[in-house]
Parts: structure tokens; sequence; C-alpha cells
């Protein structure tokens, strides 16, 4: 299924934002967007990866994650070969979005972010759509409000701290020494704690258990390798703590959806 849908959403308040369509892009295959508008376009991932391509610079998006593409800016992105790419969006202009959007940590130099409330965005989202094929002013004026709740929820929000301590200095030590040999015994042992006791509080804490929060600071690490360096895959399979170059390229496939290969040449 490859669906895409635009919802005209034309209504201006003087003085306020104008918020001129928003719109939803499902399952499409190997698909490229280059931004040559004179407005915002504010839109948030439900599914899929892809690279964005903004000022000589490669970024990563995946779902969960907003972003913006500013006037005219020539932004462009390129979804992950065969993997399905689902999208909604809403386009805007107006002064305000010059001050706002900055407050909400999105900059051309910055320009997406990891939402805190991703279920909450997907459905405010979709709720907008709806509300554009209304076209009475009472229904305009709802949408407007829905917008304003939007920028609510793409507000940066501060991680919740980690309470404990131990699991603190845990977190502190994976993140030096993801490179090196990591067992969820050793860590426990290092903080004092009983491994079961410590991989059931670290998991409480920090949303995740050790061992996939390793395994996912090693792919971040990863990512970032192939896209800024020429190191070898095999190079940065040991640069990420994973001295099997095979396993690591069948867990990063498994976590990325492609190849590490594949991947740097998005």
């Amino acid at each position: 299924m490859n669906v895409f849908q635009d919802n005209l959403f034309d209504f201006r308040l003087q003085g306020e934002l104008t918020l001129h369509y928003c719109g939803c892009r499902q399952e499409s295959i190997n698909h490229r967007y280059v931004h040559r508008q004179n407005a915002y376009l504010i839109t948030y991932v439900c599914e899929g990866e892809a690279t964005l391509s903004v000022g000589g610079r490669r970024l990563s998006l995946g779902a969960g994650d907003a972003y913006v593409m500013f006037p005219e800016s020539g932004a462009s992105y390129t979804t992950a070969p065969r993997r399905p790419w689902s999208i909604r969006w809403v386009t805007v202009t107006g002064a305000q979005l010059q001050t706002l959007l900055p407050l909400l940590g999105f900059t051309e130099e910055n320009p997406v972010h990891r939402v805190a409330d991703p279920e909450r965005v997907e459905t405010l989202l979709k709720t907008l759509f709806n509300q554009a094929m209304k076209a009475d002013v009472a229904g305009k004026i709802a949408g407007m409000a829905l917008l304003y709740e939007l920028f609510s929820c793409l507000a940066p929000r501060a991680a919740a701290p980690i309470q404990n301590s131990r699991i603190a200095e845990a977190v502190g030590y994976i993140n030096r020494h993801y490179a090196e040999e990591l067992s969820v015994n050793a860590l426990a042992e290092r903080v004092h704690l009983n491994g079961n006791y410590f991989s059931k509080l670290f998991t409480t804490q920090v949303g995740i258990s050790p061992q996939r929060y390793i395994a996912r600071l090693r792919m971040e690490k990863a990512k970032e390798l192939l896209r800024y360096t020429e190191l070898a895959v095999g190079e940065i399979a040991i640069a990420v703590g994973m001295a099997d170059a095979l396993y690591f390229s069948r867990a990063f496939k498994q976590y990325t959806g492609l190849s590490p290969s594949a991947y740097r040449h998005l």
C-alpha cells in the first residue's frame, strides 16, 4: 500500500500562525522528498527510517522522531530501501515560528528530535487531519487549538533523572566503556549489587534492561561511525565492543533493517 493524502487547511488569524496543510503518507517504499516550499514543514515519523540531508549534513530519521524542514531550505530525505515509510505532517507559516521553534528545540542546525509521547503526537496529527475537512469557522478554530497542543507535546522535557546512585554509576560506566567487554554480572559487582537485583533495578530506573541498553548504545555509536568515518566494518565492530564482524553485521541489520554497508551508502 502506498497512500498519499493532503487536506487543505487555509485559515489565518492576524498576527498568529497560519496552518496551510496537514497530511499523511502511509507505507511508501523507496520515497524521496525535497523541500522547496516557503513554509515550515513539521513532520512526525510513524514508521520506517530515512536519511535527512540538510546543510551538507546527513541525519538519521526513525519512528518516534519529529523534524522540521525550514522554508526554501532545499532539505531532503531518502527512505531506507524496501522499508515502509509512514509520516504525518503540518505545513505552517507565521513570524511566531521564528521564536517558537527554537523554544521547542528545533533549529536549522538541529532540526530533529525524539518526541516524549509518540502516541499523543500521532493522535493529535490524526485528529488535526480530520479536523481540516470541516469548513466551518468553529472547526478551523478547533484545528488551530490542536496545532498549539501539538507544539506543547513537541516541547523539550527533561529526561527523568536516575534516582539510584548505583544505577547512575553503572550507566556512566557503560557510556564510557561500551567498546570493552561488558557483562551484567560484572556491572553488578562494580556497583556492589546482586546480579538479578541489579538487572531489575536498572530496568526500572532506565526503562530498558542493561543488555538492551548496551546493545542499543553500541548500534547508535556504530551508526555514527558508518556515517562520519571511513573505517571498515570490521574496524567499527571492534570500536563498539563487538570483535566478531559477522555477528556485528547481523546485529546491526536486525537493529536498523540494513546491513552496515547499505546503511553507509544511504
